[in-house]
């Protein structure tokens, strides 16, 4: 094992630690850090692996992470089977050991499952459009599905088939696309 820097031989102030005379670890004079690659640029922590398996990240106790890249996927796995996701020191989504999502839920039920506190739920649109759906447990606590757009919305089977449509008006059709009453019915 070894130290070396170059900044004797006129280069750019970097430490290298090295193994049987090949550099594995590098630290610029920024602070960056690399092992197994030469370069930090443009990350503060740069690792180089060629088998894919870059880091096992673990307390020692209850909790791991290993991070994997092969055939182009980047895998995080927690053995411990919860990868959870925070900001602000907060967990906002967590994806369980069977593959649950959950938003703003430590415990999702189903594939995706999202709570909130203030009832906003899911909404979907679409860039460069005002059409949005959305999926929301408001209004004293009724179910609500809520849609904005130009046609109104679309309730069908298939996906070029239309069975119930509420237009902008909130006449109700069934079997029309073009409701003339309150509920109109062909």
């Amino acid at each position: 094992a070894y130290l070396r820097t170059d900044i004797i031989s006129g280069g750019a102030g970097r430490l290298f630690i090295g193994v049987n005379g090949s550099d594995r670890v590098l630290i610029d004079n920024s602070g960056n850090v690399g092992i197994g690659t030469v370069t930090t640029s443009p990350y503060r922590f740069n690792v180089l692996r060629g088998d894919g398996n870059v880091a096992f990240l673990t307390d020692g106790a209850t909790a791991d992470l290993a991070i994997t890249c092969i055939s182009g996927v980047t895998d995080l796995s927690p053995t411990t089977g919860v990868l959870a996701f925070g900001t602000s020191s907060t967990e906002r989504m967590r994806i369980t050991h069977g593959g649950n999502v959950g938003i703003g839920i430590t415990s999702p039920q189903t594939p995706l499952h999202v709570e909130d506190a203030g009832g906003s739920g899911i909404r979907v649109s679409r860039t460069g459009n005002s059409a949005y759906l959305q999926l929301f447990p408001a209004y004293s606590s009724v179910p609500t599905i809520m849609g904005q757009g130009a046609g109104g919305l679309h309730l069908g089977y298939q996906s070029n088939t239309e069975g119930i449509r509420i237009d902008t008006s909130n006449n109700v059709g069934i079997g029309t696309t073009n409701p003339s009453r309150e509920l109109h019915v062909e």
